[in-house]
Formats: C-alpha cells, structure tokens, sequence
C-alpha cells in the first residue's frame, strides 16, 4: 500500500465570498435568487434586481443594471450552507445558489473574491462582468481589474483593497 507523497502546505487565504473584517460596518442583506437563473449564482459575484422586484436577485446582463437602480451589491458565501448535489464549482468549494435560494448579499463591507484574469492593484476600480467574452470570461458578475473590451463596467463605490498577482482579493464597497 502507498502512502502519501505529496501534501498542501499553502492554502488560500480566502474563498470567493468571505466576509473580511466582519465587526467594521457592513451591510449584508437576504434576497431570494430569481426564478429565471437556470445556471445558478456562485460565491462572490455581482447581483442585481430584476427590474420591478426588491427581494429577489439575478446576474447582470446590462452594463446600467451594475452602474444604476437594479444594482445589489456582492453574493456571501454563507459557511453554515451545504452544497447540493453536483453544485460545488471548481474553484476550492463555492456553493452555487439555485433559483429560489436564499442568498446573502453585501451592499457596504469588505468581501474576498476570486478576480477573473489574474490580480489586482489596491485602490482601483473593481469591473463587474455583464457579457460573456470567451474562455476564462464566462461568468456574468465575476469581478476583475479593467473594462475587458467594454465587457465589464466599473462598480460605483468600489476598490481594490489588494495589490495581487493572483488568487483572492478584497474588494471594498461604499454605499
């Protein structure tokens, strides 16, 4: 019988959707993820409101739904939850959350994420995604460090609190 050779010394430091500096005021608020999300809404993204509604939440899909009115803040990864069956997304763990979920969002706060197409520079803008661009640039609402072709829109009252080559980042949000 073999035995274990290789071990992980180096774990992340965060997961997408942690809440950093829990006691500094935050604003975390519980919205039902609208019925029409078919692919589910990970860990550490943005979310808006379908036009209309204040207590469900979907991805952005305009680039004035994260610029204006529609625009909620960042979905929690809520520790005490459970993956269902077949939801756990590549990234170490994130839980996706099906229509109907309820689903934790921060509006002011410090939250970790997981930038899309590598690091970030402390005190930048924080780009949300609203179109699909290819490989690697497939997930509505994932955050990252520029516009991507006009893709991402920077989120009002938004910056980087981390200068990263890769892995997590913090995010700051002002309401």
């Amino acid at each position: 019988m073999a035995g274990q050779t290789a071990y992980v010394q180096n774990a992340p430091i965060a997961l997408g959707g942690m809440i950093d500096r829990a006691f500094n005021p935050t604003e975390i608020n519980s919205y039902t993820v609208d019925a029409s999300v078919s692919t589910g809404i990970p860990e550490g993204v943005v979310v808006v409101s379908p036009a209309g509604s204040d207590t469900t939440v979907r991805l952005p899909a305009l680039t004035g739904e994260i610029t204006g009115a529609l625009y909620v803040g960042i979905s929690v990864r809520l520790t005490a939850r459970e993956p269902k069956n077949g939801t756990v997304v590549a990234d170490g763990g994130s839980v996706m959350y099906a229509a109907k979920d309820q689903l934790p969002v921060m509006r002011q706060g410090c939250i970790y994420v997981i930038p899309e197409a590598g690091g970030t520079t402390k005190g930048n803008a924080v780009f949300a995604r609203f179109t699909a661009n290819g490989a690697g640039k497939l997930q509505l609402g994932a955050l990252r460090l520029d516009a991507d072709t006009a893709n991402a829109v920077a989120i009002p009252g938004a910056k980087w609190e981390d200068t990263t080559t890769s892995g997590p980042a913090r995010v700051r949000l002002f309401s």
